[in-house]
């Protein structure tokens, strides 16, 4: 019985394998289509962003700085910045103003 419990395991992980290998360009469809849509639809909130970013302070309007993804491989984060770019100047001279 053992015997047989071990082989219909081993058959089971063998079929999730090859569904998750068939399933990965129709994932990959997916995410492609889903990002354009996306960026479409959110295009012109993300320039008026950009807008108000770039007239309300100096600075670059996108911030980037390295992550570590799957498989420990480094990578570009790329995002519109939310600090001024002088904030830490600026937070000391509100702590000394206190």
């Amino acid at each position: 019985m053992e015997m047989e419990e071990t082989a219909a395991c081993a058959m089971l992980n063998q079929l999730e394998q090859e569904c998750q290998i068939k399933h990965i360009p129709i994932k990959r469809m997916f995410d492609i289509l889903f990002s354009v849509g996306a960026l479409l639809i959110l295009g012109p909130f993300f320039l008026l962003l950009m807008l108000f970013i770039r007239f309300s302070s100096r600075g670059p309007v996108i911030y980037s700085h390295e992550r570590i993804g799957r498989g420990g491989k480094p990578f570009r984060c790329y995002k519109f910045r939310t600090m001024y770019s002088d904030a830490d100047i600026r937070l000391r001279e509100l702590l000394e103003k206190r």
